[in-house]
């Protein structure tokens, strides 16, 4: 598998990876743009790892809240205006 992209209720962003021997080949790009197109321009929501929330602010995502740690695992709120 090179990479997964999943939305939750069609536009929270549940799922972005992309495995790291295929980093640097646009894929998280191209998932993305077929996330973006599904949520139908729409606002978008993701619950951010600190890893990836710059690739987030590339895509036009913003922190909506504070780091949050839950069940051992960190993430930052963010969403993108449609």
């Amino acid at each position: 598998m090179a990479g997964v992209v999943a939305l939750r209720h069609g536009t929270h962003l549940f799922h972005l990876y992309v495995a790291k021997r295929y980093h640097g080949m646009g894929l998280a790009r191209q998932l993305w743009e077929l996330a973006r197109a599904a949520a139908a321009g729409q606002a978008m929501t993701v619950n951010a790892s600190v890893y990836g929330m710059p690739m987030y602010e590339y895509f036009g995502f913003t922190a909506t809240g504070a780091r949050v740690e839950q069940n051992g695992i960190a993430y930052v709120p963010m969403r993108r205006a449609p």
